[in-house]
């Protein structure tokens, strides 16, 4: 295992503790929620993952422990080219690199619309998805909170990149969220019962 995928692993596990495991990461998304029109561009770090001819993945959820990754969570990436950059590596047909990349949200799919910026492995390892709850304990029993959350993974939406329950709340990892699915699942489920935590952040 590399060091990338260990801190990735890591981050996942801290998040997962207690709750009930997830599906295997896939390329590409395997859950949903409410969906959050996005406007403008965002950033974000994160493996770019590319097996063969298919297209690449910009993983912002869970990877698999192994090498070369197989596959991980995350929407397809769009206007990406290999050949331009550095800092990344190949091993049987799997083409994978740490980056930050810039783009637009497109119909479910991430746009690159800027020159990536290589980034140490370290630095991708979903250090915000990943911090624990703390403070004020959520008001959902584990009971709930499970039903909840295979209601949202059965739903249509934006996808679900991890999620977790901890400290009396059900977590989730969404691409982005500018607070407009926080609020909507506030109105279904009550306050303080879900944390909407965003893997992009608007560009600067």
């Amino acid at each position: 295992m590399n060091k990338r995928t260990s801190c990735v692993v890591a981050a996942v596990a801290a998040l997962l503790s207690g709750c009930a495991a997830p599906a295997p990461p896939a390329a590409g998304p395997t859950s949903t929620a409410p969906q959050t029109a996005v406007r403008g561009e965002l950033t974000g770090s994160g493996t770019v993952l590319q097996k063969g001819d298919n297209p690449p993945v910009f993983c912002l959820g869970a990877m698999t422990s192994s090498y070369p990754p197989q596959a991980c969570g995350g929407p397809v990436l769009r206007n990406w080219d290999w050949s331009t950059l550095t800092g990344y590596e190949r091993a049987a047909g799997v083409t994978w690199g740490s980056f930050t990349v810039t783009g637009t949200w497109e119909n479910g799919e991430f746009v690159r619309t800027r020159e990536p910026a290589p980034v140490s492995p370290t630095e991708t390892a979903i250090p915000d998805a990943a911090l624990p709850v703390t403070g004020k304990p959520g008001t959902g029993n584990k009971a709930r909170l499970m039903q909840i959350q295979h209601d949202l993974q059965s739903a249509g939406g934006q996808p679900i990149l991890i999620s977790g329950i901890q400290n009396g709340y059900l977590v989730i990892l969404v691409a982005y969220d500018d607070g407009t699915i926080q609020r909507e699942l506030d109105s279904k489920y009550g306050a303080d019962i879900i944390v909407v935590r965003s893997a992009l952040r608007p560009h600067e």
